[in-house]
């Protein structure tokens, strides 16, 4: 099985590659896509199995619109050679024949249809793992490679997920397909309002807000979530897409979409990481930055709230989620993976505890036939290679894992590593003053802090308005991070000393600390 990259359709034709395949569930979209790029000289037929075989034609000699018309192919089943005369194939089709609807006869009979044409078979891959007809079914296809080559055929499977048997993985080239582009959204924007023009629904003044909420759709949905903000709203709604999007993506539990309430203004300090953060934000080369440290500190909040700040979405990828029970497909979700955060234009991808994503995902190839290996060197081919637009923060706890994966190629992915350690006290009283505004509580000014954390402080002040009472009381049931980690908490800063710039210039100088027994 190939990877096809970034090459047209059309050059595979015109190479004369026998088989192509494509994981889309737009199948109608891919279609004419290539249509509008491939010489007219090349007839475009499909075959599924409900209708059998049809031909994309122009009716009425028109010019201006594809339509699938049926066709007929008589004599398949008995023919003995791709040269067999017998075989008889109406374009269109002009006898109430019943369609093919055997995948190894429509198969067989796509030999017998033009030269140079390009046949789209639906769903194929439905009918290879069956114990008999799958093997009837491949070596059919394997039969006509020759066949196909000679002739200038092609055939493109599609389906909604990649599963390529592994008698025919050498001959078959993968290929992507996109979601749908700005460009392609702004048309979609455009026909809603056409077609709704009677219920004077116009084109917006402010268009990019809805092509960029839509990014990250497929083309029905892109129209689906227009069009249900109109009956709900009576006119285009930003927030009512994103909701809609955020649906769509939870169909996969790899890839979330989540509107997120947490702000810069309730992360105190850090300043280092925040200031390096935005600015490089700037540029088209920033990739991403990798937040360690203790927890409880900001590590995730950070994330989330600079999505905010910034007006960005902020996506959640979960790595560990990508594995599938069948061959090829966590290479298949990595890709959607990847190309559902490009479409989204210039996310935030949040990916929590990447250390433990590692640490899943590294059994190795005795284990899971090297899975987790592929997916995590197809992301990091991604953030090489990526366009500018997405910033990946991933977060850890433990950076043996992430610093030994691939000899630390894995660290040079990011932009900067930072390391987020336990707050000073004037941090402490800074994000005490925050959580006591929210929950108000007043934690005085003056509080001994020693050993806590960010979470620690605001669980302080909810205890205090959960039981209403001072924070002498609430004190009673918090367990400060610090002592519950104990002497991990030394380890963990002497893994990041090497590695990390401090997220705050005021932390550098938080030493780790050394008791010694002296003589009696």
């Amino acid at each position: 099985m190939q990877q096809g990259g970034k090459v047209m359709m059309r050059e595979y034709h015109n190479a004369r590659y026998p088989f192509l395949y494509c994981a889309t569930t737009e199948d109608e979209r891919f279609i004419r896509y290539h249509r509008a790029r491939v010489s007219e000289d090349a007839q475009f037929f499909r075959w599924d199995i409900a209708e059998g075989f049809r031909v994309l034609t122009h009716p009425d000699d028109s010019k201006e619109m594809w339509m699938w018309e049926s066709i007929a192919i008589r004599g398949v089943e008995e023919a003995t050679s791709p040269m067999d005369s017998n075989v008889q194939v109406m374009i269109p089709s002009t006898a109430e024949d019943d369609p093919i609807t055997d995948p190894q006869t429509a198969v067989k009979a796509c030999q017998f249809l033009p030269a140079e044409s390009i046949i789209f078979m639906y769903d194929m891959h439905k009918f290879f793992p069956d114990e008999y007809q799958g093997i009837t079914v491949i070596r059919q296809i394997l039969n006509i490679e020759e066949t196909l080559m000679g002739n200038g055929q092609m055939l493109v499977f599609l389906s909604a997920t990649v599963n390529i048997p592994a008698e025919l993985q050498k001959s078959v080239t993968v290929i992507d397909f996109d979601l749908p582009d700005k460009k392609t959204l702004n048309g979609i924007l455009e026909k809603v309002c056409e077609d709704n023009a009677e219920n004077n629904i116009s084109y917006p003044e402010n268009p990019e807000l809805f092509i960029d909420a839509m990014q990250g759709l497929d083309q029905k949905a892109a129209e689906n979530a227009l069009s249900l903000t109109l009956l709900q709203h009576g006119k285009f709604d930003v927030k009512s897409i994103l909701s809609q999007k955020a649906a769509k993506l939870k169909s996969t539990n790899y890839i979330t979409y989540t509107d997120y309430n947490e702000t810069l203004d309730d992360l105190f300090g850090l300043e280092e990481l925040k200031n390096f953060t935005i600015k490089i934000l700037k540029s088209n080369k920033a990739r991403g930055i990798l937040i360690d440290g203790v927890q409880g500190c900001g590590k995730s909040h950070y994330s989330k709230a600079l999505a905010n700040e910034l007006g960005r979405p902020c996506l959640v990828a979960n790595f560990s989620a990508l594995r599938g029970s069948l061959q090829g497909q966590a290479e298949e979700r990595i890709r959607d993976l990847l190309q559902t955060v490009e479409a989204f234009g210039n996310p935030i991808v949040f990916c929590d505890e990447f250390d433990k994503t590692l640490a899943g995902l590294s059994g190795g190839a005795s284990t899971d036939g090297g899975v987790g290996n592929r997916i995590m060197q197809a992301w990091m081919t991604y953030m090489i290679d990526k366009k500018p637009g997405s910033f990946w923060i991933c977060t850890s706890n433990n950076l043996e894992t992430i610093k030994n994966w691939s000899g630390g190629a894995l660290l040079r992915r990011f932009n900067a590593k930072f390391f987020i350690d336990m707050p000073t006290q004037e941090e402490c009283h800074g994000i005490a003053k925050i959580w006591s505004k929210k929950h108000k509580v007043s934690i005085p000014d003056d509080y001994d802090f020693e050993g806590f954390t960010g979470a620690d402080i605001e669980q302080l002040a909810s205890t205090m308005d959960m039981l209403e009472c001072d924070v002498d009381e609430a004190r009673r049931y918090i367990i400060p991070t610090s002592k519950a980690l104990g002497p991990q908490l030394n380890e963990i800063r002497k893994q990041a000393q090497s590695i990390c710039i401090w997220a705050s210039k005021k932390q550098e100088t938080t030493s780790i600390r050394r008791k010694v027994k002296m003589a009696a």
